[in-house]
């Protein structure tokens, strides 16, 4: 696991760069990106660039992109 911002269930987010973070999945692969927006919300996308919506929390973001 990184060092990154723990979630439900052993996801992560590693911090990538000014307001941007990779999302893991409990077993290491990366599974997303989440984005800091203007506004304090998350914007979460899937690795093949589907959105995941907008979250008030990273860790909301985070769950939206590792569950089913």
């Amino acid at each position: 696991m990184g060092l990154g911002t723990p979630s439900k269930g052993g996801a992560y987010a590693d911090p990538a760069g000014a307001s941007r973070f990779t999302v893991h999945a409990d077993n290491g692969d990366a599974v997303g990106d989440v984005r800091r927006c203007d506004d304090g919300r998350y914007e979460a996308i899937g690795s093949g660039g589907r959105f995941a919506g907008v979250h008030r929390t990273l860790s909301e973001a985070i769950q939206a992109l590792t569950d089913p």
